[in-house]
């Protein structure tokens, strides 16, 4: 699907619901329950506290769509924010930028990080390592650029 807001680009700020829409998050609800599991920070948030809207970036919704599929081919919420809390220790700065060229594996259970071409990181420390589905974030930022009707480099 494709953003219909072509005043938008990747230095505007996003509600929930065209974080929803753009990423590919299965409602506003779930939105809001990984924010509250501190899965999900919005970079560029209004002011903090209960009852006030959050804002999000384009960074955000390239992150957002990342966990989306992790989310759709079967990671579970809680392995989820384990894996992205070990990737932020090792990454340190998790955005757009950095999940560009993050290459991420999971079996629906545990979720790896190929770190270089001979390091994979088991980022569920599960010790495990079997996989069937591949994520590739570049293609991901690729994703989020398409949707909200911007150019997407080859």
């Amino acid at each position: 699907m494709v953003f219909d807001d072509r005043k938008k680009s990747v230095t505007s700020r996003f509600t929930a619901a065209e974080a929803v829409r753009i990423t590919g998050i299965r409602s506003a609800h779930m939105l809001d329950y990984l924010h509250r599991m501190g899965i999900v920070r919005p970079q560029s948030a209004a002011t903090p506290g209960k009852g006030k809207r959050r804002h999000y970036s384009y960074k955000d919704l390239v992150v957002l769509r990342l966990v989306a599929r992790l989310l759709d081919q079967g990671l579970s919420v809680k392995r989820l924010k384990t894996s992205l809390a070990e990737l932020r220790n090792q990454v340190t700065v998790l955005d757009s930028d950095t999940a560009a060229a993050l290459f991420l594996v999971t079996d629906g259970r545990n979720a790896y990080w190929k770190k270089s071409p001979s390091d994979v990181v088991d980022l569920t420390a599960s010790g495990q390592f079997a996989f069937s589905f591949v994520l590739n974030a570049r293609q991901i930022h690729s994703e989020v650029r398409a949707a909200m009707g911007l150019p997407v480099a080859a």
